[in-house]
């Protein structure tokens, strides 16, 4: 189960967007939460997943999408009429935040909650799209505040500007030849 948690303030002595991220990793890694990883390596990740476990049967969620953007949660895992249920996939959560700008505020988050002393009622349905699936190459490691996390670096992607389809980008320049050595430059 978690363990309690002090954070420094958010950015202290000017860290940096992914000095902060290290921090709050280390110390989500620090209270045992498990961290589920899509992929075999650390490094080059697309996404993560980071499950704080209560005693009381109930998990906060952080799935981490890149440092811009993820999504937070609360669910029941566990129920006594009910039995276990996925954390990673839930069909209704008690509260849900989400954030596209800066996703140490969603890792923070997390941090803040207080333990829950009883089971809360789910009132949210849980988006479908936001479901996290494991593959078979998933990896999961348990928190250990005697070990340090491994660095955590995230697979650089393409601004989403950069992601367009070839043949539209023609046809909105009226351009009919191809393969030209003009450059596609992000607008």
């Amino acid at each position: 189960m978690s363990l309690p948690v002090e954070l420094d303030p958010p950015y202290l002595d000017g860290r940096s967007k992914d000095e902060e991220r290290d921090y709050l990793l280390s110390v989500l890694w620090r209270t045992r939460a498990v961290f589920y990883l899509p992929g075999k390596a650390w490094s080059h990740l697309e996404a993560v997943a980071i499950e704080r476990r209560w005693a009381v049967g109930s998990s906060d969620v952080v799935l981490l999408y890149g440092p811009e953007s993820a999504l937070c949660y609360r669910v029941v895992r566990r129920r006594p009429d009910r039995g276990e249920a996925d954390s990673l996939a839930p069909d209704e959560v008690v509260w849900l935040y989400a954030v596209d700008t800066d996703s140490n505020w969603a890792l923070r988050y997390i941090l803040d909650q207080p333990e829950p002393r009883e089971l809360e009622e789910p009132t949210n349905l849980f988006p479908e799209n936001a479901r996290f699936t494991l593959g078979r190459s998933a990896r999961i490691y348990f928190g250990d505040p005697q070990v340090a996390p491994p660095p955590i670096r995230w697979m650089p992607r393409l601004p989403a500007k950069m992601m367009i389809d070839i043949e539209e980008y023609y046809a909105n320049r009226g351009q009919e030849q191809r393969g030209s050595s003009e450059t596609i430059r992000q607008e």
